[in-house]
């Protein structure tokens, strides 16, 4: 059985992979495995807050001048290699979460400890960055795990084990969208949502549109909840008026109201720019029986059933957006098949192949 496992995620923040993180260290803990988390400092919280580990902070840094970020982090995955070198006479499982904490990569090779590597993304820019991320990855890992299969199809290489686990809900989350009883669903308006980074490359210019389109159905509004705080929300909208169907939230820490009031939940990220490797809302929004609007590339694919569970329709393609969007406000039983058929997909994304893939991965 292995005593500690040293997990390593660059920045805390209420995305998608620290999310999934905070998973697996539930998962080890109740498993009696100590852990490290070694993460950087911040002043506002995340998912990886006040867990039950250890702590090792590490400096780190945005800016919105591209090239101190990128100083910042180099000099991140410095201080975290020296930092990692202290486990040299320490029995311990390097867990590297994403493919940004390099300086883990190199330390586990060096130490010749085991190392997992977490991988959940596609889309990294600049190319040169995301072509040497995955060389140290694949050079220095002991094993791989991909979120999706797609993923796992894209950039695992021969050499190095590969192991697809599809993300989960955890616990409580699931709990609470099991013995949610959605209402009928001709009370009230239709709510269309979409949870995303305030990134344009995440489709929000395409969803404004959208909303546009629509506005002049009274009964469609739009709910936008944004992984940003309240000043960099206002800024950005400062540029771009919404329409008043539109309602955006800054950052929060629990999402689950906005699933319990959902008609619809999208996601409109940007093949091109960012292709989703799963797509952890639309699996949220489905066990509480929301139907999505999902593109029909990258893990989505293994999620949805394109008319069974909702639609998978291109960001681009904003007018046949509407027009879904209008058949199902304008069909309740339309609405109740697809959200019915959501519930069902979802809960083949169950737990326990989960728990049981990432503690296989790490294990044995």
């Amino acid at each position: 059985m292995t005593g500690r496992v040293v997990c390593i995620h660059l920045l805390n923040d209420y995305s998608g992979s620290p999310r999934v993180l905070a998973q697996v260290i539930a998962l080890l803990r109740r498993n009696g495995i100590e852990v490290d988390l070694c993460t950087a400092s911040s002043d506002a919280p995340g998912f990886l807050s006040g867990l039950d580990v250890t702590y090792r902070w590490i400096p780190y840094r945005r800016s919105s001048n591209r090239y101190l970020t990128l100083t910042s982090y180099l000099y991140s995955q410095f201080r975290l290699f020296v930092l990692l070198l202290g486990y040299r006479r320490k029995g311990a499982v390097f867990y590297v979460n994403t493919l940004l904490p390099f300086g883990a990569g190199l330390a586990g090779r060096m130490l010749r400890k085991k190392v997992l590597y977490h991988l959940h993304e596609a889309s990294l820019r600049p190319a040169w960055l995301k072509k040497f991320l995955l060389a140290v990855a694949h050079r220095c890992a002991t094993r791989e795990v991909f979120v999706s299969r797609f993923l796992l199809d894209a950039e695992s290489v021969p050499g190095t084990e590969a192991l697809c686990v599809h993300n989960a809900l955890s616990p409580e989350f699931g709990e609470a969208a099991r013995r949610f009883v959605r209402p009928p669903v001709e009370r009230g308006p239709f709510r269309v949502v979409m949870i995303c980074s305030l990134r344009d490359y995440k489709g929000i210019p395409e969803f404004l549109e959208v909303a546009r389109l629509l506005s002049p159905r009274r009964e469609v509004q739009f709910d936008l909840v944004l992984n940003a705080g309240r000043q960099e929300v206002d800024r950005y909208f400062a540029a771009r008026p919404a329409t008043p169907n539109v309602r955006v939230t800054a950052a929060v820490t629990d999402v689950r109201p906005f699933y319990e009031r959902a008609s619809l939940l999208v996601n409109l990220s940007r093949p091109d720019e960012w292709v989703e490797t799963f797509g952890l809302t639309l699996l949220e929004a489905m066990a509480y029986g929301v139907p999505v609007i999902a593109p029909p590339v990258g893990g989505p694919v293994e999620l949805v059933e394109d008319g069974a569970s909702g639609y998978l329709i291109g960001c681009h393609e904003v007018k046949r957006i509407a027009a879904a969007i209008e058949r199902m406000a304008s069909s309740p039983a339309l609405q109740a098949a697809l959200g019915e058929g959501a519930r069902r997909r979802a809960a083949l994304f169950g737990r326990a192949k989960f728990e049981q893939g990432i503690l296989d991965a790490i294990l044995r």
